[in-house]
């Protein structure tokens, strides 16, 4: 089989290395893994993917030495095993390993990929559902091998995969993940990953990246490729700072134009009294971070300084700070040179950590895939199992794609002991995340009304920054793309329910929104607290309130997961400027690398996943030629695309914005 290599600095393409023949029998140091068909996978990275089984074998002998003598034998292997061969090394072949996840990961839906480019050959194939499968919708502890109150007691999904979306190399792989977790137990986390000695300069982005990426093969770091918006977060801010500081604001200043230009924005808030934005996010101090790393929390406002934001002040752990103030940017100045984050520098990064781990956590994981996309899909197929032509299950079709199939296992992997969410979310012990999230669904409980995108920039505030986009003074770059984008799937909805002329009232769309009353508390929690906003809770949805929840549930799960999902590669690949944790350690110069290489190797194979996109071409059995609604999809395709082609908004994207672009946004929660 043939084996790609891209060049290791990220410049370029990728370029194809000799074929590497691989024979029937497995190396011996990876036979006993490899003894079914299903595990003789392709090593894409030649050596590092070699490597990277033989790693995975000495994981498992160090399971069973260990069970005997692990208070012994642990700190021998670390101080004699791990330490010794290195962090690269290690880095590097757990990159190397990666390569076999990442194919079984990716390809899925029929997508192929070329053994001479690595590109992809075709796009999805889409499966129609399969006409009286019965879907059950039970709370996530039914099929979690964990428990936590208020989130697996509280949310719903599928008790199983749709067949027509099951996929047995993905679900090897993800048993291979497992499986290596418990393997590898806490005795790798407390020697590698927990491991903060092993340091490269707060300035040294590209030998982080380098580092951190040697081994994986599919694609350079800086790439655009799949589901990768490459390594673009690190050069993009480091103009928008230059930017700002043109504009008024501290040259040092990272968190203000972060906030103006990503994502990270959706956290702002506006005081029209003081003419001032911030973010507060003190609250997540109250949580106890992993050992050796820094406890989260802070907050800060902001000022417009042209179409940017500038940081006015930072506070945390009791202090306050004003970037801009002579005497203390020349104290964060003399921490650079000598390689560390003093004064408000360090602050702003510690707030950094705290919006990355409120967006992964709070808004990515519980409120995108938990309370909305798993139980969206199984309430859909439930309802309309027997008849799935059905024009309304029609259209919620491409918007429920996979949510079931990735949501149900990926928790497990996530919360079940050992977990993979140790870092990469946020450096916080799993018991302290679930913490968080629980604390923040019981005092923040979501509701699709304050979700709906006018709701959500009217509750902070916001709504006169999104108004347009505008190149002299500050607008809401995020909220008016997501804004604007709901629209589209507002006039989409109106034209499919017209062209289908849907009976709203009719017992399958009666049974659809009984359902979602019942099982989404999103919704349950909108009746509440105004009622009026969805028909008034009657037995049936009248279109204008069909249009509202369904356009809302579109946007969060199709275009916000985007934003939350893929687009994070801005700020996980970019350590030096938006790091995931801050290392305790102050007197230690430097970032540490076996964290940054976990948490890019978890993201580039576990997360940035491709699949089906919102411009990729629809199957036939989406529509019905008699009614006309495919010309509703087309057109919101069309338009979407214009947006890509002519808005700077959405034009500046992959390398030359902090959003995923256009033709590159999933359909669903699929990933």
């Amino acid at each position: 089989r043939t084996s790609f290599a891209a060049d290791m600095d990220g410049e370029g393409e990728a370029t194809s290395t000799a074929e590497v023949q691989m024979k029937e029998t497995a190396p011996t140091c990876c036979g006993l893994l490899l003894r079914t068909r299903e595990r003789r996978m392709a090593f894409c990275a030649g050596i590092f993917s070699v490597l990277g089984c033989c790693f995975l074998a000495a994981l498992f002998t160090v399971v069973i030495l260990g069970t005997t003598t692990a208070i012994f034998f642990y700190p021998w292997l670390c101080r004699n095993g791990v330490d010794a061969l290195g962090p690269e090394l290690v880095a590097q072949m757990s990159s190397g390993a990666s390569n076999i996840l990442f194919r079984n990961l990716n390809f899925v839906d029929g997508l192929e990929y070329s053994e001479l480019t690595g590109e992809n050959l075709r796009n999805v194939t889409w499966r129609p559902p399969v006409p009286n499968e019965e879907v059950e919708i039970v709370l996530f502890e039914s099929v979690a091998s964990f428990s936590a109150a208020g989130i697996t007691d509280k949310y719903y999904t599928a008790a199983a995969v749709p067949s027509w979306e099951s996929d047995a190399p993905h679900d090897s792989a993800v048993k291979l993940i497992r499986t290596s977790l418990n393997l590898a137990g806490s005795s790798f986390w407390n020697c590698y990953v927990g491991n903060t000695r092993a340091r490269r300069g707060i300035d040294a982005h590209d030998s982080l990246m380098r580092a951190a990426w040697t081994g994986f093969a599919w694609f350079g770091y800086r790439q655009i490729k799949f589901a990768s918006n490459g390594d673009h977060g690190y050069p993009l801010l480091t103009a928008a700072m230059g930017a700002a500081a043109a504009a008024g604001a501290s040259s040092l200043d990272a968190l203000g134009p972060l906030v103006s230009a990503s994502a990270l924005g959706m956290h702002l808030r506006y005081d029209s009294t003081s003419d001032t934005f911030s973010i507060d996010l003190d609250e997540m101090g109250e949580y106890e971070p992993l050992p050796g790393f820094s406890r989260l929390g802070g907050s800060a406002t902001f000022r417009a300084a042209g179409a940017v934001l500038r940081t006015e002040s930072i506070h945390y752990g009791g202090e306050t700070w004003t970037p801009g103030d002579a005497v203390q940017d020349a104290e964060v100045s003399a921490g650079l040179a000598d390689g560390r984050w003093v004064g408000w520098k360090r602050a702003e990064k510690l707030l950094m950590a705290s919006l990355l781990a409120q967006t992964n956590l709070v808004l990515h994981v519980t409120l995108v895939h938990l309370e909305l996309a798993a139980v969206f899909q199984a309430v859909a197929l439930h309802t309309f199992r027997a008849e799935p032509a059905h024009p309304w299950a029609r259209l919620l079709a491409p918007f429920i794609h996979r949510s079931v199939q990735v949501t149900n296992p990926n928790l497990d992997l996530l919360f079940a002991s050992p977990s993979a969410a140790l870092h990469t979310l946020a450096p916080l012990p799993v018991s302290e995340q679930l913490r968080l999230l629980r604390d923040n669904s019981d005092a923040r409980p979501a509701s699709i009304k304050n979700l709906h995108m006018d709701t959500f920039a009217a509750d902070r505030g916001m709504a006169q920054f999104s108004a347009a986009p505008n190149a002299t003074v500050y607008f809401w770059r995020w909220h008016y793309r997501a804004r604007t984008v709901q629209r589209l799937f507002e006039d989409m909805i109106g034209c499919w329910i017209d062209a289908n002329t849907l009976d709203l009232d009719d017992a399958l769309m009666r049974s659809w929104w009984a359902s979602l009353q019942q099982y989404m508390p999103a919704v349950q929690q909108t009746l509440a607290d105004d009622p009026s906003w969805l028909g008034g809770g009657g037995p049936s949805l009248d279109r204008a309130s069909l249009i509202k929840l369904a356009s809302t549930v579109f946007t969060w799960v199709s275009w916000v997961h985007e934003d939350v999902g893929h687009s994070a590669s801005y700020f996980v690949y970019n350590p030096t400027h938006s790091p995931m944790a801050v290392a305790d350690d102050q007197d230690t110069p430097g970032i540490p690398l076996n964290p940054f290489a976990l948490v890019v190797n978890a993201y580039r194979t576990f997360v940035f996943l491709d699949r089906a996109k919102l411009l990729d071409p629809p199957p036939d059995w989406w529509f019905d030629d008699a009614a006309g609604d495919r010309q509703c999809f087309t057109d919101f395709q069309q338009a979407l695309r214009a947006l890509g082609d002519s808005d700077p908004a959405f034009a500046e994207c992959g390398s030359t914005g902090f959003y995923s672009c256009v033709e590159d946004v999933e359909t669903a929660v699929s990933s």
